[in-house]
């Protein structure tokens, strides 16, 4: 059975990092730092709580 909208969802909340993984481009990126606005953060958890989506992934938490 196919939904119109995804079953999982990833969120990058903050793009911020202080560590130097090998693996991750974090040094790379030239799009702007930042933090998302926790009204947005709430938007996209209850469109995912309305929806069909089974899981919630955070990532990029900053260790800053």
């Amino acid at each position: 059975m196919f939904s119109d909208f995804p079953l999982e969802a990833r969120v990058e909340n903050t793009n911020l990092c202080n560590a130097s993984c090998v693996i991750c481009p974090h040094g790379r990126m030239t799009r702007p730092k930042g933090v998302m606005a926790v009204d947005q953060f709430k938007t996209i958890v209850d469109e995912c709580g309305f929806r069909t989506v089974w899981s919630m992934h955070l990532y990029q938490l900053t260790t800053l």
